[in-house]
């Protein structure tokens, strides 16, 4: 029986420790203070209503409210007809990054469609967003 309480404490403990060896570079990231703050004033933009033959661009604007650089790594869409462009470089404290979308709609109807940026923020992940409905 004692055996068998020590092979269970060796299996936990080594799964903590795979654990942490696998995701150290997000629980690091989420435990540094000097994470970057940002403020965006418009997470949602709504377009209204837009005929399918319409294109929406919508500019979003990550406001850096640290000291240290704002450094956006990567900025994805949830599908293929919403495309997103970032500023690539470093923003300084008190300056903005854009994150720029654009929707191709593809078919009619009451959409909405996510962006997700990542930055050195904690937590790494902001979501921005686009709605409106799509007629013919």
């Amino acid at each position: 029986m004692k055996n068998i309480f020590k092979v269970a404490i060796l299996v936990v403990v080594i799964v903590i420790g795979l654990f942490y060896y696998f995701k150290r570079d997000e629980i690091n990231n989420l435990l540094d203070p000097s994470n970057t703050k940002i403020e965006i004033s418009e997470k949602h933009f709504v377009f209204g209503r837009i005929k399918i033959s319409d294109t929406v661009n919508h500019t979003f604007f990550v406001k850096n409210q640290s000291s240290d650089n704002l450094v956006i790594k990567n900025v994805q869409s949830n599908c293929g007809c919403t495309v997103a462009d970032f500023t690539k470089e470093p923003v300084k404290e008190g300056d903005s990054a854009k994150v720029m979308v654009r929707f191709i709609p593809n078919k009619v109807g009451k959409i909405r469609k996510d962006v997700l940026l990542e930055a050195n923020t904690a937590p790494p992940f902001t979501v921005l967003s686009l709605s409106g409905e799509v007629v013919k």
